[in-house]
């Protein structure tokens, strides 16, 4: 039984303020409840992570928003800028599904060894005999912790194969293992110690596409619903600022997580860290830790109300909030009636526009668009790497990440309008605004519609990453400074939690 599966068996009491779980022991907080699990169930075959001793090996909340990272640049000699590329696109699609943040450090490509500790892993040629590629779990010392790629002529062509393997072996430096280790009769590779995540995923990036179980068909690696469910339970979502329609700013605290509102000069905690939260026009909706519940904030204090069951990924659905669940099915709230139906089943990728929510084919073939009512989805095109929603328009990012598309509205009709960038975050109104590849500057996108306004311009410097559905803020460098956008041409720091 997988963790998520025992934890929707489990019975909340109100009165008490526990969870019961087997009828009659009482588990008060995650803590008690994944101890608990891992003490009396033993999961096999699934989205794993790496064990070291009793605990996850993965990054700590000091490092996990600074992995810094050099490329060798005497290693890959011609092919060196390919592999700057597809580091930042692969690390982009990590970034996009979990709150951990991957940096080039640049001044140190000449002196990329494992001697050099002003980074926390190199990324070198070749890998071992008779590997592709190779990369090492959190905590592997420095003196060995390395990404190593072994140059395939077929890459120079194939951005799409260069990329999956990145990610893949990004997967590994973030702590997941095989997804394949524990598949009955598998060829590949035999079982081992890691902790069981997710359901067994046979799309995962973390996947050979070659072994046993395997139902990735489409030529190269991507990151599936689950590898995104499973990064955000260990790493969080990337969700750390947002303001209400109101006005009223929250934002993650770097340091351990918590959730702080900002009222004049002042920050204040409404709440201990959740797996992620969300706007949803003057509200704040949020995902306890770990495939918790649903909860809402009351809005003062660090009161909060459970308006729904355990649930694997949380995220907004045109004018409501939508929850995945352990199988990977899209489920909508009505806060008028505090219901939950289904509406949809798995994708790879959800994204909302103000009024209408997207869907991405489990295989990344086909984006559908919801209808508004029942569990009827209709095919508007594809295919894409990922879905970006503005207020007015859906966007694709195709699946060699090279160009960006927006949607006509009807039909099936996709037109580029863009090149390759590290994040895409909604503006309000048409707006559309990019983060460059290596983060140096931030884009504002607006359409023929706006007359001498449209196209690509740039509105601001380097940043770590943006945020925000009423209005656009940015965290600086360091990852917890927080800036917004007036809008026109100037940035506000606003401060941090």
């Amino acid at each position: 039984m997988s963790y998520e599966e025992f934890r929707a068996t489990l019975v909340w009491v109100p009165s008490e303020g526990v969870w019961v779980a087997e009828g009659d022991i009482p588990l008060r907080d995650e803590e008690r409840i994944r101890k608990f699990y891992e003490d009396h169930y033993t999961p096999s075959g699934a989205l794993s992570v790496y064990r070291n001793g009793s605990s996850d090996d993965i990054w700590s909340r000091a490092d996990r928003l600074n992995l810094t990272y050099c490329v060798s640049a005497s290693a890959f000699g011609t092919n060196y800028s390919a592999v700057v590329d597809a580091m930042n696109q692969a690390a982009a699609a990590w970034e996009n599904a979990a709150n951990v943040r991957f940096v080039h450090v640049v001044a140190e490509d000449s002196n990329c060894t494992t001697s050099n500790n002003n980074v926390k892993f190199n990324v070198t040629s070749p890998a071992p005999a008779g590997f592709v590629g190779w990369a090492m779990a959190p905590s592997t010392p420095r003196s060995s912790n390395q990404l190593r790629l072994t140059w395939q002529a077929a890459w120079a062509t194939d951005k799409r194969e260069l990329f999956g393997v990145v990610m893949h072996e990004l997967g590994h430096s973030l702590g997941f293992e095989h997804e394949h280790v524990n598949v009955a009769g598998t060829t590949c590779t035999s079982p081992n110690t890691s902790r069981q995540v997710t359901a067994y995923d046979s799309l995962s990036v973390m996947h050979y596409d070659t072994c046993t179980g395997s139902t990735n068909f489409t030529g190269s690696y991507f990151l599936s619903q689950r590898d995104i469910e499973g990064a955000q339970a260990l790493y969080e979502a990337p969700t750390n600022v947002d303001a209400t329609s109101a006005g009223v700013i929250y934002a993650r605290k770097r340091s351990n997580g918590d959730i702080y509102k900002k009222s004049g000069s002042t920050w204040t905690k409404v709440s201990g860290p959740v797996q992620a939260f969300l706007v949803q026009g003057s509200d704040i909706y949020a995902l306890q830790s770990s495939f918790g519940n649903v909860i809402k904030y009351s809005g003062t204090g660090t009161t909060w109300t459970t308006v729904g069951g355990s649930a694997n990924q949380i995220f907004k659905c045109g004018g409501f909030v939508c929850t995945t669940n352990a199988a990977g099915e899209v489920f909508r709230y009505s806060d008028g009636t505090n219901t939950w139906s289904k509406i949809g089943d798995p994708g790879a990728k959800f994204a909302s526009t103000g009024s209408d929510l997207f869907g991405l084919s489990a295989d990344q073939g086909d984006v559908f668009r919801y209808s508004g009512s029942g569990t009827t989805w209709t095919d508007v095109g594809g295919a894409f790497a990922d879905l970006i929603g503005s207020q007015n328009t859906m966007f694709g990012l195709t699946r060699d990440r090279q160009s960006l598309q927006a949607y006509s509205g009807s039909g099936t009709t996709w037109t580029t309008i863009g090149g390759p960038g590290r994040q895409w975050h909604a503006g309000v109104g048409v707006a559309l605004y990019a983060l460059t590849p290596d983060r140096s500057a931030i884009y504002r996108y607006l359409p023929s519609t706006a007359g001498p306004a449209a196209g690509w311009f740039q509105v601001g410097n380097a940043a770590a990453r943006l945020y925000g559905t009423f209005g656009l803020y940015a965290t600086a460098t360091n990852a917890e400074d927080i800036w917004a956008f007036d809008g026109i041409s100037s940035w506000n720091f606003v401060g941090k939690p």
